[in-house]
């Protein structure tokens, strides 16, 4: 199964469309990692701007 994953951050959680989201390992015994949904994979600005907020999030902690 393709997926495409995210680090479970607050702010992407909040950037996520509410109710669309899961969270699942990445591989078995890994931290769960928000689940992006398929719809939301090819708005290259959507993501972008979710990996902006990630990494902006990890820098600060």
């Amino acid at each position: 199964m393709l997926a495409l994953k995210a680090a479970p951050l607050a702010v992407g959680e909040a950037h996520l469309p509410r109710g669309t989201f899961r969270e699942e390992p990445p591989s078995p015994g890994a931290k769960p990692c928000f689940l992006v949904p398929k719809e939301k994979w090819s708005d290259g600005e959507w993501l972008v701007r979710l990996a902006d907020l990630t990494a902006d999030e990890i820098h600060r902690s």
